[in-house]
Formats: structure tokens, C-alpha cells, sequence
């Protein structure tokens, strides 16, 4: 399936609250996530994704509330 939606529109459409913006390009499901610093995240599949600067914040703040990651 190809779709010619903005990852704007995606997070907006997604009504799962796991999903979080980590870059201007990246989703990730947090459920799927290893491990985490300011600058990137470690998912189970092995992929290092950037955490870009305008979402660290967020990020970090949606990390550190989630039970899944205690």
C-alpha cells in the first residue's frame, strides 16, 4: 500500500497512545524500545533512530510516565 500522507497525518490519525514522534521522520512504538538517550533510541530490532532536537523533550517526558519502560 502507498500512501502520499504526511507522517503529520499519520500521528494525528493514530489513536494508539504508544506511538510517539522521536524525528521529523520517525514514529516508534515504545513498546519496541531498548534503550534511550537525549540524542537517540535503540529499538528491539536493533535499528538506531536519531531523536531529533525539536522532539527531545517531549520524548523524553512521554518516556519517563510510560509503565511499559519501569
Amino acid at each position: 500500500m502507498h500512501t502520499k500522507s504526511s507522517i503529520q497525518q499519520i500521528e494525528n490519525s493514530l489513536r494508539y497512545d504508544k506511538i510517539i514522534r522521536i524525528h521529523r521522520s520517525y514514529l516508534i512504538n515504545i513498546e519496541h524500545l531498548i534503550e534511550f538517550s537525549t540524542q537517540e533510541v535503540t529499538l528491539s530490532n536493533g535499528c538506531i533512530l536519531p531523536i531529533g532536537k525539536h522532539f527531545q523533550e517531549n520524548f523524553i517526558s512521554l518516556v519517563l510516565k510510560c509503565p511499559v519502560l519501569m
